[in-house]
């Protein structure tokens, strides 16, 4: 690591161009991951010798990077049950409903005290957290009902049960989200044990496009995909993510805007994760989400294109 990088390692997000034993260095992300892929833009493919040169494919440039130097930058068939059956034939003509496999599901209509509810019925309940004094959290018309605002200038944030995600192998991700700025870096959430070990997306990368990242320093993998342009800012926008056997996926607004296979490391590969935030990253540098966040949800599978597009319409 040269002798910026260094300077920088414990800033923020940001990759630098190499680091050592394997390791992940990182400089600030408010500055921007200049170079995502070892000092390539994402999907340029680009090398350098501190590290290993990435493999980019799929739309919006993703990456997966084996980084061994360091890392830079059913549903029920159609006709089911005989003629006539529950739904004709099995829900959704033949598919699995948007409910199914939901493991989390935060409305963000109220909450009690400091605790954010969980109405999937699995029990698990969020905290909000103000890091910087109080009144960092109120709740107002939102997408769905009422939405969750996070003061970024209180450093407000959402902090999720340990493990949340840690026997997954299938994730789906979604939320709708509206944001009063456009400063890169911002989590919509953040899933990890340190700085090393993580999954994250945010509303734009140092390339200025929305962002899902999963790293896993143990496994010495690291995978970035972008879409084509950043979150915008102002208005309702819904977002979801899929990893699973099928790969890697952004949505925006029910389109997908980016997609990748294999998936290269897994939720399950990132241990129980003690660091699960929505709005918040585990880099000290990098900023808080600043908007509204309304109707997140985790389910244990990858969502089908059609029922991602379900939640989108509100349907």
């Amino acid at each position: 690591m040269g002798a910026s990088g260094q300077a920088n390692a414990k800033a923020g997000e940001g990759p630098t161009g190499g680091t050592t034993n394997g390791g992940v260095g990182h400089a600030a992300g408010t500055a921007g991951e200049v170079g995502s892929t070892l000092g390539g833009a994402p999907g340029k493919g680009g090398a350098s010798t501190g590290g290993s040169s990435p493999n980019s494919s799929g739309s919006g440039g993703a990456v997966v990077e084996p980084s061994s130097g360091g890392e830079n930058p059913g549903g029920a068939d159609a006709g089911g049950a005989g003629a006539g059956g529950a739904g004709d034939g099995g829900a959704g003509d033949g598919g699995t409903s948007a409910s199914t496999g939901l493991l989390v599901s935060y409305a963000c209509e109220s909450a009690s005290g400091a605790v954010l509810a969980d109405s999937s019925g699995h029990g698990k309940n969020a905290s909000l957290v103000n890091g910087n004094g109080s009144g960092g959290f109120s709740f107002g018309a939102g997408k769905v009902g009422n939405a969750l605002t996070l003061n970024s200038s209180k450093q407000a944030y959402v902090s999720l049960p340990p493990g949340i995600v840690s026997q997954l192998t299938e994730v789906t991700i979604a939320t709708w989200v509206n944001l009063k700025s456009g400063t890169a870096f911002q989590r919509i959430f953040d899933f990890g044990l340190d700085t090393g070990t993580f999954m994250y997306l945010v509303n734009a990368g140092s390339s200025g496009f929305v962002r899902l990242r999963i790293t896993s320093v143990a496994l010495n993998k690291n995978q970035i995909l972008e879409g084509a342009e950043a979150l915008p800012v102002g208005k309702w926008t819904h977002v979801a993510v899929t990893l699973g056997d099928n790969g890697v996926s952004i949505y925006v607004d029910g389109a997908q805007v980016a997609q990748q296979a294999p998936a290269a490391v897994r939720p399950s590969n990132l241990g129980v994760t003690a660091n699960n935030f929505i709005g918040r990253s585990p880099f000290s540098a990098d900023p808080y989400l600043d908007g509204q966040i309304d109707e997140f949800r985790i389910y244990d599978r990858a969502l089908s294109l059609d029922e991602i597009g379900e939640l989108a319409r509100g349907d």
